[in-house]
């Protein structure tokens, strides 16, 4: 641990209890800016896509226009939306070379997928980074799109986006939260848990540049040539209708893998629907996460409204980050 650098100070803590409590500021010396996507405006055009899953109800497609040229957008459709080769969303090549065409199109300022499912992965090794940095704009999704705005961003320093998409519930706080992020952005977004259910391992702070998305997703890049880096990075980790096992093992593969041990901080997800089919067989999901993080020497909090939830924080995938688990938030720095 000693390539990490630590600043430690003490608090009085815990009220009445008269307890001590460390702040633990974990900092990453960031190398270079990373590039931004323009802002998008009125009048912007913004390409629907679809890398991963196959398309079973395209009402979702015409919902996602709607909200979108009300806000005063133009939007484009991408040819593959509703190309079907099993579950996929068209083949690799079909895929790959809509994504390309979007990316190459000067006129798109915004790429929004579909749904996730699967397939951006197969996609990966035929990915035209060199095109990418040409044309940088926004690319935004979530779940399987884990990997492909990893790999991206990684890549090519430019943000992607962790945020909804067609199969998204688009309310007030989701239009917000996007008006926000990509059409007045500011550096000095702070985030903060919205909910009373909370997590967290220790009092502290922590920075680094922001990375993770969903918990399967970032598992199974372990071991291949696009697995992130990620020394002094702030993890953000999400996870659906998986049972407790599930993510004990997922978890115990990312530890395995010295994933915790070379992260700076983590961000938990809500998890949603994580529960198991017969509780009385098994841990409850808050004791695996006390078994995996309870001894780290990290900030780790949760549960934070992004991924599979209704009101999604959109999150920044290579900016700066701070998160604080004193008052449960994160920053964008």
């Amino acid at each position: 641990m000693n390539r990490k650098r630590f600043i430690t100070n003490s608090i009085l803590g815990l009220g009445a209890l008269g307890l001590t409590s460390a702040v633990r500021v974990k900092s990453e010396v960031i190398s270079a800016e990373p590039l931004t996507p323009p802002a998008l405006k009125k009048g912007d055009t913004i390409a629907i896509f679809a890398p991963a899953g196959a398309v079973f109800s395209p009402q979702h497609i015409e919902k996602l226009k709607l909200v979108l040229q009300h806000q005063g957008y133009r939007v484009k459709l991408a040819p593959n939306l509703l190309q079907k080769v099993g579950y996929l969303a068209g083949s690799d090549q079909e895929r790959i070379d809509t994504f390309h065409a979007l990316i190459a199109d000067k006129t798109i300022k915004a790429l929004i997928a579909v749904r996730g499912g699967w397939g951006c992965a197969r996609m990966i090794p035929k990915i035209d980074l060199g095109l990418i940095k040409q044309h940088p704009k926004v690319i935004m999704g979530y779940s399987d799109l884990t990997s492909l705005l990893n790999y991206i961003t990684q890549q090519t320093g430019i943000i992607t986006y962790h945020g909804p998409m067609a199969y998204s519930t688009w309310n007030d706080f989701t239009r917000k939260e996007f008006a926000a992020a990509l059409v007045n952005p500011s550096s000095q977004r702070v985030n903060y848990l919205r909910d009373n259910e909370r997590y967290s391992n220790q009092k502290g702070k922590a920075q680094g540049v922001l990375m993770g998305g969903n918990l399967s997703v970032l598992a199974s890049m372990l071991g291949t040539f696009y697995q992130p880096n990620f020394t002094n990075k702030i993890l953000f980790l999400e996870e659906t209708n998986e049972e407790p096992y599930i993510i004990d093992r997922l978890l115990t593969q990312l530890r395995d893998a010295h994933v915790f041990k070379d992260i700076s901080g983590l961000i938990l997800g809500k998890f949603n629907n994580c529960v198991a089919e017969f509780p009385e067989e098994s841990l409850p999901l808050t004791e695996v996460f006390d078994y995996h993080f309870q001894d780290l020497d990290i900030p780790v909090f949760g549960f934070a409204n992004f991924g599979h939830v209704k009101d999604k924080y959109i999150l920044d995938i290579g900016r700066n980050t701070e998160i604080n688990t004193e008052n449960f938030s994160f920053s964008f720095l």
